[in-house]
């Protein structure tokens, strides 16, 4: 976008004053803010064990006496492994040490790195979304950066604009028990979004069950006709009160209220008689 200001986040993460160096791997300590899988490993455990080790740079930051990793805690575990298991490979592992002035920076750091370097799930999607908006805040509030953070967000984790209003409502509006199965990968973005737009008791019923799109979808249909139901008697309600106020008077004026007011009333429960399949009094 034509004037849109550079917000220099790489730099985070290619510091011109960064200093590489081995480090052994018990040095090495995860990182509190990291929420990315490090499951399903064995391949990079045989990768790394046919190098005889670790050959690309983690990036770490210091931390007391020891680092902590901001992007390869996956290779590191994978090495922790190897190194249980009894197999010769060196647990010195190549690092490019990073400083942060903020907690903000270190974490925006992190999912960049992250997000840049690994194919993520959709709940990992989501979830750095979710996690970057109060450092991101708080890094454009120190760099007094204009424009809005959702679209940079936006940017920076890959995601479309339009995806992120689905997103956010995801992130609130999500039972915990739905964002379990969304995290687990047993139910879907698409799914997962759905579900987001019910009322949580109804989300609840669907808790541990194998959900479609479109089994989510035929549940809100229902629901939306209750909705409406209810409206529309409200709506009944208020006629019918309008036209007893109006009752007993004789004038031109209120006559011809109490005949319009009939005319919709009679309207109003037609329409319900249609959804309902029955009179609603």
């Amino acid at each position: 976008m034509e004037g849109k200001p550079k917000l220099g986040f790489m730099s985070l993460i290619n510091k011109a004053e960064s200093e590489d160096k081995l480090i052994s791997v018990y040095d090495l300590i995860p990182h509190e803010d990291n929420f990315y899988s490090i499951s399903d490993i064995e391949s990079l455990e045989d990768a790394i064990e046919l190098r005889g080790g670790i050959k690309e740079n983690l990036i770490v930051t210091p931390y007391q006496d020891k680092y902590k990793v901001i992007s390869g805690h996956r290779r590191r575990q994978a090495l922790l492994n190897l190194l249980e298991r009894g197999i010769e490979v060196s647990e010195l592992v190549p690092c490019r040490v990073e400083e942060f002035e903020t907690m903000a920076e270190e974490t925006i750091a992190l999912i960049l790195a992250n997000s840049a370097s690994r194919k993520l799930t959709e709940w990992e999607k989501v979830e750095q979304y979710k996690r970057l908006k109060v450092p991101l805040a708080e890094y454009f509030k120190a760099n007094k950066i204009p424009g809005r953070m959702r679209d940079f967000i936006a940017e920076t984790i890959g995601v479309s604009s339009s995806k992120i209003a689905k997103t956010e409502n995801i992130i609130s509006n999500l039972s915990d028990e739905c964002k379990e199965q969304f995290k687990s990968g047993s139910i879907n973005y698409s799914t997962a979004a759905e579900l987001a737009s019910l009322p949580v008791e109804k989300q609840k019923e669907f808790a541990n069950k194998d959900l479609t799109v479109a089994t989510v979808k035929s549940v809100k249909v229902p629901l939306a006709d209750y909705n409406t139901v209810e409206a529309m008697k409200s709506f009944k309600k208020l006629i019918e009160d309008m036209i007893n106020d109006l009752k007993g008077k004789t004038d031109n004026s209120s006559v011809a209220k109490v005949n319009y007011y009939t005319k919709h009333l009679k309207t109003v429960e037609k329409d319900l008689f249609e959804i309902c399949g029955t009179k609603i009094f």
